[in-house]
């Protein structure tokens, strides 16, 4: 809780700690709370947070394209600024899709579409060749404090960017989310599986178009930790994320795109 007595005071001395070790501005941990860093120490995020910061105050690397080409400086900046106040504060999801750029970004979509693309949702696999305990798709955990490790979407499952063009417009971007693939049974630590996941507009349409325009999620290729090592069928983390994918369009109202290679496996998918 966030009470008083020598429990509050410990606490409270947690949140400054946190605060102080990840280099957050005083501005950003103004409205820090409890749970806020108690859910960010359960997602491992002092060293995102830390590297965020610390490249705002002394390198700006993040204010750079690929190619080396500069970003707006004082834009990233405020965007870490948010992201990691919203983080401690403990709404960090809520405030992906209910801030003002991430409202005009889900333009379109009805009250009840936002609700269920802004959910983490989840699918268990059903039935599979070799089927394991707790396999399942899934879009991060209540809070979302897993995207910041979802950006090395094909090598370790557990790692962060800090480069401009990587985890910064996933933690900002509300049209943008992560598919995981989660088996513990072979992989306990973290997922074993990932892919972006979009939801997007048709270039002849988009949000204007009013009543009855459908928008689309894209699901990007799924790809493997690197040290996963074949312990069980990669076809079968692809199947589930496809079922997944095909799962949220319709409770979402979409259509669903995928790369063309794909289209026999997600008809499998839907169809079994």
């Amino acid at each position: 809780g966030e009470g008083g007595g020598e429990g509050g005071s410990s606490l409270r001395a947690l949140v400054d700690l946190f605060a102080s070790e990840a280099s957050v501005s005083s501005e950003a941990r103004a409205g820090a709370t409890v749970r806020g860093v108690l859910a960010a120490l359960e997602g491992e995020l002092l060293l995102p947070l830390r590297a965020f910061n610390e490249d705002k105050l002394h390198g700006r690397s993040m204010a750079r394209t690929f190619n080396g080409e500069a970003l707006p400086a004082d834009l990233v900046d405020g965007a870490v600024e948010a992201v990691t106040a919203h983080v401690l504060k403990g709404d960090f999801s809520g405030w992906r899709y209910a801030n003002p750029t991430g409202a005009e970004q889900l333009r379109g979509l009805s009250p009840a579409q936002v609700t269920s693309w802004a959910k983490a949702a989840r699918t268990p696999h059903l039935s599979f060749s070799s089927p394991g305990l707790g396999l399942e798709a899934h879009e991060c955990e209540a809070g979302e404090l897993g995207l910041w490790w979802a950006t090395k979407i094909g090598g370790p499952s557990h790692g962060f960017d800090v480069e401009g063009q990587c985890l910064l417009p996933l933690l900002c971007n509300a049209r943008h989310k992560v598919v995981l693939v989660s088996d513990p049974e072979v992989w306990p630590h973290h997922p074993v599986a990932r892919a972006h996941f979009r939801l997007l507009w048709p270039a002849e349409a988009g949000p204007e178009a009013g009543a009855g325009n459908r928008p689309v999620l894209w699901l990007e290729t799924v790809n493997l930790d690197f040290g996963f090592g074949g312990r069980r069928p990669s076809g079968d983390y692809e199947f589930l994320a496809l079922r997944h994918a095909a799962n949220r369009a319709v409770e979402i109202g979409a259509d669903l795109s995928v790369e063309p290679h794909l289209a026999k496996k997600l008809e499998r998918a839907v169809s079994e």
